[in-house]
Formats: structure tokens, sequence, C-alpha cells
């Protein structure tokens, strides 16, 4: 390591590290990302050009490439290093589907006396299209209020019948 990387590292790591972490909210993959950098800084010193920017940018670049790298290798892994839990799936039988699907069916009917509410439900729950699709069907109802509107129905069915969907 050269002098001006060297005196870089010393006066430079701890406010690097705070950074890291703050992004992060984790101290041994901040510690990770930041040697990670200097490793990097070190390897491919000779292509820092000082006409084109000064060595703290430089070096913040390779810094947060570094930080890139890190949450897509951590992303990719699907690994949650702070939860050890299992999940349970709850498996539902197709005459539990079709029994839920004609009372959901039922249900829009009588929930959605309005045209456009019962459209709506019609199109999420029956014809399977997102609030999205549908805000772009329906084109004066926001996303926000396709939302309410499924949210509002959801909750009279678990209330009313427990039904989850």
């Amino acid at each position: 390591m050269n002098t001006r990387l060297g005196a870089f590292f010393k006066n430079n790591y701890e406010r690097h590290l705070k950074t890291i972490n703050k992004i992060l909210h984790n101290t041994e993959a901040s510690e990770d990302v930041v040697q990670e950098a200097y490793y990097r800084a070190c390897k491919y010193e000779q292509s820092y050009d000082s006409t084109r920017s000064s060595f703290n940018t430089w070096f913040n670049k390779i810094l947060f490439n570094s930080l890139r790298d890190y949450q897509r290798s951590d992303k990719d892994s699907g690994v949650d290093h702070d939860a050890d839990v299992e999940l349970e799936i709850e498996v539902v039988s197709p005459s539990k589907t079709l029994e839920n699907l004609h009372l959901i069916e039922q249900e829009i009917s009588r929930f959605g006396r309005k045209g456009k509410n019962r459209r709506i439900l019609e199109l999420f729950y029956l014809k399977g299209y997102s609030s999205y699709e549908i805000s772009q069907i329906e084109e004066d109802v926001s996303v926000s209020n396709v939302t309410s509107i499924n949210h509002l129905f959801k909750r009279k069915l678990e209330d009313s019948y427990g039904v989850k969907l």
C-alpha cells in the first residue's frame, strides 16, 4: 500500500465504516464492505486518474460499488441472517378453494352493489388483475383506491366468514 492510500485509510476508515453501517445496520457486514473497498483501491490504484476526479471521489465510487455488490450477493443468497424462522405453509384443498370462490362471488354481488366497486372486485378476485392493471382499465380509479376497496372486501370476508384470502 503506498503512502497516499495508507494515509487515506488512517484518516477515513472510521468515517467510511460509520457511513456503510448506517446503510446496512450490521457492523460485521459493514467492516467486510469497507475492507473490500480498500482491497479494491489497493488493487486498482494505478487506474486512478487525478485529472478526472479527486481521490476521495474515486474511492467513494469503489466503496459504494463494494456495498452494491455485497447487497446483491446477500439478496441472491436468500438467507435472512437475523431470523431463524420456519415458515408454515397451509395447503388448501381444491374443494375448499372452489367453496371460497363461490363465497367470493356471492359476497362481491352483495358488497359491490355500486357498479364500479363490483367491477373492481371482479377484476381483482375473479379475473386475477393487479391493482395497477385495474387502475389502468378503470381510468378514473387510482391504485390506492383499488387497494382500499380490496382491503375492505377482504376484511369483510374475514370478519363474516373467517375466510382469509
